[in-house]
C-alpha cells in the first residue's frame, strides 16, 4: 500500500511539537488533554508513562525548550517526528533529551499516539567546551599490563589536547589488554591539536610520542573527560 507525502502538513506537525513542548513547559493541562491521545503509550529514560503520567508533569517556571534536527515523515493521516529537545532552566546548564514521537491526524488536529524520549549528554549533541570537562588523572605507564576494557555499556567522552611539540599516537586498549591493532582504534594528535574519544565508562587508551614513549594511561570516566599532555 502506498502512502503519499504531503510537505504543507510536516510543517503542522512542526509546529504541533513546539506548541505541545511549551504546553508541558507551562502545565496547560487543557491544551495536553487536547494534544494526547487517550490510549497513549511512551516511555521517558526506558521508564513507561500513560496519558496521566504527562499530565501529571511537573511546570518548569522559567524554563524554555528549543526543538533540534527535527525532521518529520507524513504519510496521510500519520505521522513520525524524531529529533533532540534543548531545554534550559534558570542559572542551568541545558539539558538534552532525544524522541521519536507517532502522530495521528484526527478531525480537531494532531495527537500524539506514542512516544520515546532518552536523555542524551550534551556532547553528543554539540562540541563540548574544555572547561565543561573533569580532568581525567593519568594512570603510570607500567600498569599497562594489568589493563583492559571491562564492558561497553555506559558511553561518555574523552578528549586528549597534545600541548607539546611531539606527534602523539593514541592507542585503545581492548578487551584482551592489548593495543587494539584496528586501524580506526589507533588515534594521532599533531602538535596542538585534539583527539576525541566518544568511548564507554572503563575503556583505558595509551599516550605515546613519536619515539614509543608513554606520557601516561587515561581510562575513561562516566564524567565527559578532559587531557592534557604537556
Amino acid at each position: 500500500m502506498q502512502f503519499s507525502r504531503y510537505p504543507s502538513n510536516e510543517q503542522e506537525v512542526i509546529q504541533f511539537e513546539r506548541d505541545f513542548a511549551k504546553a508541558l513547559l507551562a502545565g496547560d493541562s487543557t491544551t495536553i488533554d487536547s494534544y494526547i491521545e487517550r490510549d497513549y503509550t511512551g516511555s521517558y529514560n526506558s521508564f513507561p508513562e500513560n496519558k496521566q503520567d504527562v499530565m501529571s508533569v511537573t511546570p518548569s517556571s522559567g524554563a524554555t525548550v528549543k526543538d533540534l534536527e527535527m525532521k518529520v515523515n507524513v504519510f496521510g493521516t500519520s505521522a513520525i517526528a524524531t529529533g533532540i529537545w534543548e531545554l534550559k532552566q534558570k542559572n542551568s546548564k541545558p539539558t538534552y533529551s532525544k524522541f521519536t514521537d507517532m502522530l495521528v491526524k484526527r478531525k480537531e488536529g494532531w495527537k500524539v499516539v506514542g512516544s520515546i524520549q532518552n536523555a542524551v549528554p550534551f556532547w553528543s549533541v554539540r562540541e563540548a567546551l574544555d572547561s565543561e570537562l573533569v580532568t581525567v588523572p593519568a594512570q603510570p605507564c607500567e600498569t599497562e599490563s594489568s589493563l583492559k576494557s571491562q564492558t561497553a555499556g555506559s558511553r561518555t567522552y574523552l578528549r586528549i589536547k597534545n600541548q607539546t611539540t611531539d606527534t602523539l599516537t593514541i592507542y585503545w586498549i581492548n578487551y584482551e589488554g592489548k593495543r587494539d591493532p584496528g586501524a580506526d582504534e589507533i588515534r594521532k594528535a599533531a602538535p596542538g591539536k585534539d583527539v576525541v574519544e566518544r568511548t564507554f565508562v572503563t575503556h583505558p587508551f595509551v599516550v605515546t610520542g613519536s619515539s614509543g614513549k608513554c606520557y601516561g594511561i587515561y581510562t575513561a570516566v562516566p564524567q565527559a573527560g578532559i587531557v592534557v599532555i604537556k
